[in-house]
């Protein structure tokens, strides 16, 4: 794990399995996934951009700001 103090941080990727069925199990990102990410010294989470849902985007928006956390898209 890397430290707070120790900055550099890492990244982590979120995205659908291979052949995943999008109808019953859409991969989301919201701020429990969020806060382990913070917790676990991630510094950046990217996610496939138009197989993920981003939810309560209001409730987390500031705390991307407070944990000095990057969120990005990527187009698989």
């Amino acid at each position: 794990m890397i430290s707070r103090e120790n900055p550099g941080g890492a990244t982590a990727v979120k995205v659908a399995k291979e052949n995943h069925d999008m109808r019953f199990d859409i991969p989301c990102i919201g701020l429990t996934t969020l806060e382990t990410c913070h917790n676990h010294g991630i510094h950046c989470l990217a996610f496939e951009a138009s197989k993920t849902l981003l939810l309560d985007r209001d409730v987390w928006i500031n705390q991307l700001r407070k944990w000095k956390l990057s969120l990005m898209s990527v187009e698989s």
